[in-house]
This record gives structure tokens, sequence and C-alpha cells, in this order.
């Protein structure tokens, strides 16, 4: 045999795909579940891993907060976190330095 020929449809924004077999005169289709799991009408599942990945780093901001006394903050938080096993994000939300500008004696009453 020649194996099996597919026209393959991709619709909804990339959350659902259809899969034409002219063989079996059938249409398989496919809901994305998160980024990582395929649930067909058949039944079928097919997953995969998906690692958590973070979003940029936010730019230095306001003094305090979280941060020591004399430090400014910046944060980021998740893109998107891990499905069907995959590795979770690991370091924190959160980061502080100093600042000269954030000192105390540099802040008029």
């Amino acid at each position: 045999g020649t194996g099996y020929k597919e026209f393959i449809t991709v619709s909804n924004g990339g959350r659902r795909v259809e899969m034409h077999v002219p063989e079996e005169d059938y249409v398989y289709w496919a809901l994305l579940s998160g980024r990582g799991s395929l649930n067909w009408n058949d039944g079928d599942v097919w997953s995969r891993a998906v690692d958590c990945v973070w979003q940029p780093w936010a730019i230095f901001g306001a003094c305090g907060g979280p941060c020591p006394q004399g430090m400014q903050q910046r944060r980021r938080d998740f893109e998107y976190l891990q499905e069907n096993g995959g590795a979770p994000c690991t370091g924190p939300k959160e980061e502080c330095r100093e600042a000269k500008f954030c000192s105390s004696n540099s802040m008029s009453n």
C-alpha cells in the first residue's frame, strides 16, 4: 500500500484540528485543551509535556514593597504553567536591587 493521505485543517485560532482521511471517507477532529492535549472525536487523546514559561521581567520600578529599604523592585508573571508532566517554572517572581534614590537619607520630609 501507499499509506494514508490526510488533509489537515486548523481553525478556531489553532484550537481545532480536522483531519480528512479519503481512504476511510472520515473526518477526525480534535480540540486543543490547554497547550498540550488534543482530544479527538474518536476518544483518543494526544498529549505532550509543556514546560512552564515566564513572561519577561518588568522594568525596575517602585522602592520598597516586598524589598528592603533602599531597594527597588521588579516582578514577572507566568506566560503559561506546566502541563502533562512538564517542568515547572523555577526562580523568583520578584527581584530587588539597590537604588541610591530609594535610600531614606535621600528623601526629603
